[in-house]
């Protein structure tokens, strides 16, 4: 109360938040009145989420009177011209908790600004940079839970969508099939191509008495994180059929780096397999839908991945471009401009709700949903490359530029549409599901 009265009395209430309870209770009262004894709270379990939900109203009116530190998760970042970001109302509950990878989001936004640019030119991320996620736990999918992943994915992608892919990966293969402890690389296409997978498959396993153990001989192409990993989950033809099997980094195992366009620093590799030991750990001739399992979860981050992508464009070109005049008019204020990003607002919050649905159907059920993780990365890819048009459409010329953030990014959204399945594969699913939907069987 010292410090406040430098202010006057209206003008510490409106800094310090004081008052917000009264609302927050005002609003509950309307609530019960409405909902009655859903929210009554007569048993422990609905008066744990009482308190919760009244939390969590609380701290949005603190935010909307406070704002967002600059400093914080989804405040200014640093080497950005933004000034003020969206509101994520969900993480300033949680910033309050203990997240084990709360030092991850902070890592992720101390150094990207910094380190984006060098990990798409150089194809790579450097040894200290890896290390740095290693240490703040960015491949500790299990321990961490998919929520935290997908924070960090995010948040990554608004810089780097390469090293949200690292992440994202690894954690894919670890929530798939419950191993923790590595940096995982998904080793499933052929060069022969990836939409038919079994019909390509010609890495072969020799499996090894009565065991689990075998010998793999062969070559898979586009493997995410190869450079990287220290595990590798390989899907091979074992005795009886499409069988997984993990491998870790050693004798007879090869990755070269693919010098690829987009996702540039993701690590995507050509894997080579030469004797390599490996053991099984998925049930034999079922690899390909075990193998689903963790591309379920690849493609569900893409959902993540897109929305990223938005987030850092309309940061990096929103202050500039939409305040510049045109016939003495500023940008933002033409209706045409308006509608543009009003399209963004509505495909973002949509995906940004099937998120949500999808995490908690995870969470619940302790898989990701096949039909969601379609939706995901589809939307995910098209709200990403119309957010990539939208802003080089508002900067002009100055879109075009080499070397910045708007170029890295508009040209990772285009690996939304193939990675981890093509739209076209996805969309024939999702149309086939829907075909059997209506036909009522």
């Amino acid at each position: 109360m010292v410090k406040g009265r430098k202010f006057k009395p209206r003008a510490w209430s409106r800094i310090h938040g004081f008052g917000s309870r009264w609302r927050v209770e005002g609003a509950f009262s309307a609530i019960k009145r409405i909902f009655g004894e859903y929210v009554t709270a007569g048993k422990f379990a609905n008066m744990a989420k009482e308190m919760i939900m009244k939390a969590f109203i609380y701290n949005i009116f603190i935010v909307q009177i406070r704002g967002l530190p600059r400093e914080g998760p989804l405040g200014r970042s640093p080497g950005s011209r933004a000034t003020q970001q969206p509101v994520d109302y969900f993480y300033i509950v949680r910033r309050e908790t203990d997240s084990m990878l709360e030092g991850a989001a902070e890592y992720l936004l101390r150094v990207l600004p910094r380190y984006a640019g060098q990990v798409d030119s150089g194809n790579a991320l450097d040894e200290e940079l890896l290390r740095g996620l290693e240490e703040v736990g960015a491949f500790k999918a299990l321990s961490a839970g998919i929520g935290d992943v997908h924070g960090l994915v995010r948040i990554a992608s608004r810089w780097s969508p390469a090293v949200a892919h690292v992440i994202a990966t690894s954690a894919s293969v670890s929530l798939g099939m419950r191993v923790e402890g590595g940096i995982y690389s998904l080793c499933v296409t052929e060069p022969g191509g990836g939409s038919d997978v079994r019909g390509n498959l010609r890495t072969a396993a020799e499996e090894m008495g009565s065991g689990d153990e075998a010998i793999l001989t062969g070559e898979k192409v586009f493997a995410s994180n190869g450079i990287y990993a220290t595990h590798f989950l390989v899907l091979a033809n074992g005795p009886q059929g499409p069988t997984l099997y993990m491998v870790e980094r050693g004798p007879g195992v090869r990755a070269e780096p693919l010098d690829l366009y987009t996702f540039r620093g993701a690590g995507v590799s050509r894997v080579a397999l030469e004797g390599a030991r490996g053991r099984r750990i998925g049930v034999p001739g079922k690899g390909i839908r075990e193998a689903l399992e963790a591309i379920n979860h690849e493609r569900l981050s893409y959902g993540y991945i897109g929305l990223g992508i938005m987030e850092g464009l309309l940061e990096e070109v929103g202050p500039g471009a939409l305040s510049k005049r045109i016939s003495g008019v500023e940008l933002g204020d033409y209706q045409g401009v308006r509608w543009m990003l009003a399209e963004l607002e509505m495909r973002a919050r949509l995906l940004e709700s099937l998120m949500n649905v999808a995490t908690s159907k995870v969470m619940r059920d302790g898989r990701a949903d096949p039909l969601d993780a379609a939706v995901a990365k589809v939307a995910g890819a098209e709200l990403a490359q119309r957010a990539a048009w939208v802003a080089v459409q508002l900067m002009g010329g100055s879109g075009f530029a080499r070397g910045t953030r708007v170029e890295r990014l508009a040209r990772d959204s285009r690996m939304l549409d193939v990675g981890a399945g093509a739209r076209e594969i996805l969309y024939d699913y999702l149309g086939e599901r829907a075909v059997r939907r209506y036909r009522g069987r």
